[in-house]
């Protein structure tokens, strides 16, 4: 599928489209009963050293994105939206051009989770989620 591109190259993300961020079910990072997200949900991985995974619902929906994951107890997938983000002064990059459905948040890394930047921004991304769909088996599943 191909996606438009500006005069520089960088992919167009739209206002409007919606990101996924996948939640382990395990971690009790979505408080079901208050429907609440911790901010755990958006701490970056080891290997987000370039900025923190969100995908793009428009290439691949909540099912086929918890699909992919190993946690055998399922994902929930938070929902959040690009103008959101964009309003929040959040920046948003599309990082890999074989795969459009991946993009990165880059002020928030795994070299700066613990830094008060890194936390308030985690914080702001949790107060943000529009909403949680789920859960749904991830391809461990049993």
């Amino acid at each position: 599928m191909s996606v438009p591109h500006d005069e520089h190259g960088k992919q167009d993300v739209a206002a409007g489209e919606e990101l996924c961020r996948r939640i382990p079910v395990s971690l009790d990072w979505y408080d079901t009963t208050h429907k609440e997200i911790s901010r755990q949900a958006f701490r970056p991985r080891p290997e987000d050293t370039t900025g923190l995974s969100l995908y793009r619902r428009r290439f691949q929906s909540a099912e086929d994105l918890a699909q992919q994951g190993r946690s055998p107890d399922g994902y929930w997938v938070a929902i959040l939206t690009v103008g959101d983000l964009q309003a929040a002064g959040i920046e948003l990059q599309c990082d890999n051009p074989s795969d459009p459905s991946h993009v990165i948040l880059p002020d928030l890394r795994a070299d700066n989770k613990k830094t008060n930047e890194g936390l308030e921004l985690m914080e702001k991304l949790a107060r943000l989620v529009r909403r949680v769909d789920g859960p749904f088996p991830s391809g461990q599943s049993g």
